[in-house]
């Protein structure tokens, strides 16, 4: 069987009894369509190149910002890509995103040592807050020296809104000091929910 026949007779549609037949009567055809899916966005990856607690980026900026070195601070020429930086980005870009880190970044510690900018105070004293519609993961690699984040003992290290998700991989959370807001509650209460 020849591969165009083959392929003919993959798209005919005959009913059962003319098949057992034989018969020789015309058959239907049934031809293949293209069908228009929904719009997706592709997951974004970051990677941090720099273990400041600073804005290299303008806060607007996003993970395109990011990828193409564009919307820098003003009077900035750094291009590095710190935590804030990356997570601002995140937030701005929305949909599910993932933070990673450079080979540089292992085995150091990230000390946050101011609040958010962007959300200042919603949860009390918070380092990086994790906007709504934001489904972000920030991953460290487990064949590679550990990654320290702190708050230094001056605030609680992160915050999430509902609509949000936060995922974390593979790292190390210390110093972080939970003031104002309901600390790590998840109900928004007093923690007897």
């Amino acid at each position: 069987m020849t591969a165009p026949s083959w392929i003919r007779k993959l798209f005919v549609c005959t009913p059962r009894a003319q098949r057992r037949t034989g018969s020789r009567q015309a058959t239907a055809r049934s031809r293949p369509a293209v069908e228009a899916l929904e719009q997706r966005l592709a997951p974004a990856t970051v990677t941090v190149t720099n273990t400041a607690d600073a804005l290299h980026y303008n806060t607007n900026a996003t993970i395109t910002d990011l990828t193409n070195h564009t919307n820098l601070s003003s009077g900035n020429t750094d291009t590095t890509i710190t935590l804030r930086d990356a997570i601002n980005a995140a937030n701005n870009s929305g949909g599910s995103n993932t933070i990673t880190f450079a080979s540089g970044v292992f085995g150091q510690t990230i000390t946050l040592s101011s609040n958010d900018s962007n959300h200042p105070f919603a949860f009390g004293p918070t380092a990086l807050v994790i906007a709504k519609g934001d489904n972000l993961v920030i991953a460290g690699d487990p064949t590679q020296a550990g990654i320290t984040l702190s708050g230094g003992g001056s605030h609680r290290l992160f915050a999430v809104y509902a609509g949000a998700s936060l995922t974390l991989e593979d790292l190390t959370l210390t110093g972080g000091k939970a003031q104002g807001g309901a600390g790590g509650d998840l109900t928004g209460g007093d923690g007897t929910e």
